[in-house]
């Protein structure tokens, strides 16, 4: 990984994380029921909008090609992106466990299936480019994942 794709892939994962952080504090301060929407939703924008996509999807390709980009993607997912939720919620957290426990009340797991399913949608749609779903509508596509990663994001009972 070049420097330069380091530096600006890591500005896009801050500008990413803080939008998701931002959607994701909204949706728990709003109806819980939206939360799955609203992080979908935040997702597409991000990719599609013309400065932080590029730089985010390309993150996102440098996680699945190297070692350090992987090994940067990780850092990131379990410590700066929980961070960046509990300071959207006014908390301070230091790792995913604790986020996704303490702050969103869904096991580790739950979030990592969520992050799955996310990831799945950015291959498909931004990477591969495989119709349908690369040409599928916003509307579409929240309809289709917001109830998915919904379910991840329910709180388990006790």
């Amino acid at each position: 990984m070049t420097e330069v794709v380091e530096v600006e892939g890591a500005a896009a994962l801050a500008a990413y994380g803080r939008a998701i952080a931002q959607a994701g504090a909204a949706a728990l301060s709003g109806p819980r029921e939206e939360l799955g929407e609203r992080l979908v939703g935040t997702l597409l924008k991000t990719f599609e909008d013309p400065e932080t996509g590029p730089q985010v999807l390309e993150a996102f390709r440098v996680a699945v090609s190297s070692d350090a980009g992987a090994a940067q993607m990780r850092q990131w997912m379990s410590s700066e992106l929980p961070r960046l939720g509990g300071e959207a919620l006014g908390k301070s957290v230091t790792d995913l466990s604790e986020a996704t426990t303490a702050l969103i009340q869904v096991p580790p797991l739950h979030a990592n299936a969520a992050a799955a399913q996310v990831w799945g949608l950015i291959i498909l749609r931004y990477i591969l480019k495989i119709e349908p779903v690369a040409s599928a509508s916003h509307e579409e596509l929240l309809s289709l994942f917001g109830p998915t990663i919904q379910r991840y994001y329910t709180p388990v009972p006790a």
